[in-house]
């Protein structure tokens, strides 16, 4: 027959009561469908276009979704004035089927998953482009952007963005807020990566229908404004080629009407 003595159990107690209190996050997580992290890499391009590239890891419960929706919008009140083109969808490393309708005053892009999200862990991945986003002013440019969309059936516990400039471009000004639109909070660090490039993070979980948004401003000259040099030195050549055209039509007029005249 074992024994032990009144101290060992209560050891053995205690160790078994803690383990079960640092066992029921991970056991309430595992029961719920949910976005465990929500990363995102935006690049500023010179030319004023911005590339995206998003990864969303996701743990599915018993109970699977039939789609994904990510909604693309800037203001619920205000339409549109950027576009954004969507270049690739995978889920689980697999190109994935999507829809993209626009709306009023939003893009939504819905992956179509019916059986193949399962139970355990799935990974979404995105790459699109947005084109006139920036918004130049007479002395900074810059963009606001609802980063993870608010059309989320599900809760994310936590998203991270982080903009990637041309060059070494200095921050003005950057700000964000979390939650829904018409109750905004600040539950965000602002920091920024071993190499300057501004980093967005949540400190605590979105839920459904809340979004992480943020608004970033650069000094002048960082982005080009309508295409910049390069588009002026397109339509400088296009006029000289014009001038150039109608130059040779004249002299070829003026030597036709001097062989009639002689």
């Amino acid at each position: 027959m074992i024994t032990r003595s009144l101290p060992a159990i209560l050891v053995m107690s205690l160790f078994l009561a803690c383990a079960w209190i640092f066992m029921a996050p991970s056991r309430s997580q595992a029961a719920t469908t949910a976005i465990t992290t929500y990363d995102v890499e935006m690049g500023v391009m010179r030319e004023g276009l911005v590339l995206v590239k998003e990864t969303i890891t996701l743990h599915v419960a018993d109970a699977s979704p039939t789609e994904m929706p990510r909604a693309f919008s800037l203001e619920q009140e205000a339409p549109p004035t950027f576009a954004v083109n969507i270049q690739t969808v995978r889920l689980d490393g697999i190109d994935a089927p999507f829809t993209a309708p626009s709306e009023e005053n939003k893009y939504t892009l819905t992956v179509p998953v019916n059986d193949r999200l399962i139970s355990g862990e799935h990974t979404l991945y995105l790459e699109y482009s947005i084109s006139d986003l920036i918004a130049y002013g007479p002395e900074s440019d810059g963009f606001a952007w609802n980063v993870t969309g608010d059309a989320w059936f599900m809760p994310i516990l936590q998203a991270k963005a982080v903009i990637l400039l041309p060059g070494a471009a200095d921050i003005i000004d950057q700000n964000a807020s979390t939650g829904r639109w018409d109750n905004p909070s600040k539950r965000f660090f602002l920091g920024s990566t071993q190499e300057g490039r501004p980093i967005f993070e949540t400190s605590s979980p979105l839920l459904p229908g809340e979004r992480l948004f943020i608004e970033l401003t650069w000094p002048k000259g960082v982005v080009e404004q309508g295409g910049g040099p390069s588009l002026l030195l397109g339509a400088g050549m296009a006029l000289a080629a014009a001038l150039l055209s109608a130059l040779l039509i004249l002299v070829h007029r003026r030597r036709n009407r001097g062989s009639e005249t002689g």
